[in-house]
This record gives structure tokens, sequence and C-alpha cells, in this order.
């Protein structure tokens, strides 16, 4: 409370109470959900209004306690067949995910050797599940398998340690110049296709709210 009262209160003051939310523990695993449950609960009577982001599939261990499910996106099917994001949904609960080193072809990733349509898809997923929150790990992961700066340019295989993680994941931005620089440089990065796609699939999230927000000023005037 110490910590979150000040910072809600700040956040209010700025009027960014309403954009803002907390993600303080990543994909946890079974045995550290009681853990997780208790964190909540102390956040929510701290900070009362602040979302809470939790990167897991809804559980019922967890309700009331989250209010942001973002599950890995390889649990589409999750979303076509089982209630529990149906029923968070009608609670007023938000549903998200998110890619990282999976989910792989066929289904969209912001891999480089996926077709462009992977990238720009999400959006149109997203309208019909009904997520409104994407969350993505890194836009400029530089790093090859022992920690050293590698050139992306040169080598798109992003590495986490000794696994491949896959061609351009974490990785959206691009260095500003393809070779180091011999001075410094102050420019700022280089946008990758895959970047511009997924503002593509943003703007398409604009159309439909757009198409819904005609429906329902017809409706209102006609009738339903």
């Amino acid at each position: 409370e110490a910590l979150m009262k000040p910072i809600m209160a700040h956040l209010r003051e700025n009027g960014w109470a309403e954009e803002a939310y907390c993600f303080w523990y990543d994909e946890p695993q079974p045995d550290a959900i009681p853990y997780v449950a208790s964190g909540m609960r102390a956040l929510q009577n701290a900070a009362p209004g602040l979302r809470r982001v939790l990167t897991v599939s809804p559980d019922p261990t967890l309700y009331h306690d989250v209010d942001t499910w973002v599950p890995l996106l390889s649990n589409l099917r999750y979303f076509d067949h089982a209630s529990r994001a149906r029923e968070r949904l009608a609670a007023g609960d938000s549903m998200g995910w998110y890619v990282c080193m999976s989910p792989l072809t066929p289904r969209p990733n912001n891999f480089i050797d996926h077709p462009a349509i992977n990238h720009r898809i999400r959006a149109w997923l997203a309208e019909r599940y009904g997520v409104t929150t994407e969350l993505y790990w890194n836009t400029t992961w530089y790093l090859d398998e022992n920690g050293n700066e590698r050139n992306p340019w040169e080598d798109p295989m992003s590495r986490g340690g000794p696994i491949y993680l896959g061609n351009g994941d974490g990785m959206l931005l691009y260095p500003p110049t393809r070779t180091l620089p011999a001075d410094p440089l102050v420019a700022g990065p280089i946008n990758s296709l895959r970047w511009e796609l997924l503002r593509e699939g943003l703007e398409d999230g604009e159309y439909f709210w757009l198409l819904k927000e005609m429906l329902r000023r017809g409706e209102s005037r006609l009738g339903p």
C-alpha cells in the first residue's frame, strides 16, 4: 500500500488511471497460483480500479483477483470451445493474448518467415473473440546465445541462451544502420514490414469500431 497508493493517486491526478495496468508476474506455474492470488488481492486493496493483468488462461481460483487475462495465442482453441473466456467477458473482465516463440505456422505470429497476412490477421481474430489486449515481449532483442550483441540485419534468428526462438522473434525494429557506426549516432529505428502490418491490423480494428458505431446509430433511428 505504501508503494501503490501514491502511484495510483498520481495516475488519477493526471487522468491516466483508466489506461494504466499492473503486470507484475509472468506465466505463473500452478504452484505459484496461491502467491499470485494473494498479491493480486493486495494490489486490489492498495490500488482499487487499477487493472490487474496476468499471462494465464482464466482460472477459477483467480476469479475476482485478476481482471485482464492474457493467455498464449496457442490456446486459440480455448477461445473456440471453452466457456471460461465467455464467462469472464460477461463478468466484465478483459481478454487478451500474446505470442512469443510460439505458436508456429499456420497460426499467426510475428516471425519474418510467416506470410504477411499472419501479422495483420490477429486484429480480425481479436474482433471475433472479444480480445482487447495484445502483449509482446520485446521489439529490439539483438542478443545472441552468449548474451552478446548481434547484428539483426545480418542474423535474424533470435536466441535466448541456447534456445532458438525464431526468425525475428522479439525483434520488430532494426538499428538505423546496417553496420555499427564508427561515431555516436542519434537516429530513430527502422520499422520492419511486420511492424507496419501490425499497424495496418490496428487500423482494421478502427474500421470494425466505425462499422459497429454506424450500426448502432442506424438501430437507434430505425430500430433493431
